[in-house]
């Protein structure tokens, strides 16, 4: 531990002996009690005792004579002294981040004991984390709490799996997230009297999910992530029995109650034939947009169309337009015939939503 010794300056002597004994700098009267202050240099600080005698336990004052808190701890033999060994208390966030100290000490643990006055130099890390070098100069016993970050630009989540996920930051952090609701499904369904006379089709393209691009902060816990499916596409057809068919919405994408964009929905066809007239029709409702904080999606197109039986008859609906990277995208759907051949019938599945969040 550091100690200080002073030659003899009999000048600054209060009462001018020459016994053999600790010097202390100079002593004056202390305007508050109107007692003498003896000072003392301890490394670069000076402290003050109302004794030129050092004694294990004194208290120590400030230049204007107000207790420090501070006690000499021992007397070494030349009559120097020594202040109390101080310990500096390292509390690292996230808990199980290390603690390394790059000064002499008494290491236990995060903490470390050194000398009054020391300046201790250490570094907090973590394998997910950036680094921090500190240094702190330690004149009582403290505790330094050092919360560590992400680096910027570092991705803690994405996908386009749909279904639910989770993540926990292992520090509350400043993020941005994309998020997009998935897509509605196409559905497209077709009529054939079956006698020559017409057909019918229809096709709707299901509406593109949502899309919300939001900066929030997270807590260091777990943050559940769903990522919403595509709407099942539909489609069919008949023999002169009319028919109805629904794609399914596409889900919703959430992260926790942070950020949420809702799916697009899915596309409907409705056909008939009457046994009277022997006519036959079909009509279609396209999917619509899903919501987005920051856009909405897209509505999906619609067709329908009806003509001789012996004569192609055809119907497309395109899905709606992604609005971020194609995620989330309407399905498409086609009903192509031709007499009682079905050239071509399908309703896409929609899109699957997307997610990712990226430490600001």
């Amino acid at each position: 531990m550091a100690n200080v010794t002073f030659p003899r300056d009999t000048t600054n002597d209060i009462d001018n002996t020459k016994v053999a004994k600790p010097e202390y700098l100079y002593a004056y009267k202390d305007p508050n009690a109107g007692t003498p202050l003896y000072g003392w240099t301890q490394g670069n600080v000076d402290l003050y005792t109302r004794s030129a005698t050092p004694v294990v336990g004194m208290p120590l004052y400030d230049s204007t004579g107000v207790a420090t808190g501070d006690t000499i701890y021992q007397v070494n033999q030349d009559g120097t002294w020594d202040l109390p060994p101080v310990t500096l208390t390292i509390n690292p966030i996230p808990s199980d981040a290390i603690v390394t100290f790059n000064t002499a000490g008494t290491v236990s643990g995060n903490s470390i004991i050194v000398p009054y006055n020391t300046t201790v130099s250490y570094s907090v890390s973590h394998s997910s984390l950036e680094t921090q070098n500190k240094s702190i100069t330690v004149k009582s016993d403290i505790t330094e709490t050092v919360t560590l970050s992400y680096a910027s630009g570092t991705v803690l989540f994405e996908s386009s799996n749909a279904g639910t996920h989770s993540v926990t930051p292992l520090v509350p952090t400043d993020v941005n997230i994309i998020c997009v609701g998935g897509g509605g499904g196409g559905c497209a369904g077709y009529v054939t009297n079956g006698s020559g006379y017409q057909n019918a089709t229809a096709a709707g393209g299901g509406g593109s999910g949502g899309y919300s691009n939001q900066n929030v902060t997270i807590p260091a816990e777990q943050i559940n992530i769903i990522v919403g499916k595509g709407g099942t596409g539909a489609s069919g057809g008949y023999n002169r029995d009319g028919g109805n068919w629904s794609a399914t919405a596409g889900g919703s994408s959430s992260v926790s109650n942070l950020v949420s964009a809702a799916g697009g929905t899915g596309a409907s066809v409705g056909t008939s034939y009457s046994s009277v007239t022997k006519n036959v029709s079909a009509s279609v409702g396209n999917g619509s947009s899903g919501s987005g904080t920051t856009s909405n999606g897209n509505n999906g197109s619609r067709d329908s169309d009806s003509n001789m039986y012996t004569v192609e008859t055809g119907s497309y609906g395109a899905g709606g337009v992604s609005v971020y990277n194609n995620y989330g995208k309407g399905g498409n759907a086609q009903a192509t015939v031709k007499t009682v051949d079905v050239l071509t019938l399908f309703g896409d599945n929609g899109g699957s939503g997307y997610i990712k969040i990226t430490v600001i």
